[in-house]
C-alpha cells in the first residue's frame, strides 16, 4: 500500500536584496554593537577612534532605518481581524 501524496507547498520567493543604503544601515545597526562588545571583552586598549566609529555606525544606521520607515501602511483600514 503506497502512502497518499500530501500537500507540497510551492517554492517560496527569494528574499528581497534591498538597496545599498538599507544594507549599510543594517550593517551599522548590527556590527556597531558587535564591535563594541568584542572590544570590551578582548581588546581593552582599542583606540577611541574605533570605538567612536562603532558607536556612530550604530546611531547612524538606526536613524537611517527609522527615517526610511513608511509614513503609513496601505492596509490601514478600520477592521477587527487578521488578513488571511
Amino acid at each position: 500500500m503506497e502512502p497518499e501524496e500530501g500537500y507540497v507547498p510551492p517554492e517560496p520567493p527569494p528574499l528581497p536584496r534591498g538597496d545599498l543604503v538599507s544594507r549599510l544601515a543594517w550593517a551599522g545597526v548590527l556590527l556597531g554593537p558587535l564591535v563594541l562588545v568584542v572590544a570590551g571583552l578582548f581588546f581593552r586598549d582599542l583606540g577611541r577612534l574605533w570605538l567612536a566609529l562603532a558607536g556612530l555606525a550604530f546611531i547612524g544606521g538606526f536613524v537611517t532605518l527609522v527615517v526610511r520607515l513608511p509614513a503609513h501602511r496601505d492596509d490601514d483600514v478600520d477592521d477587527d481581524g487578521a488578513v488571511v
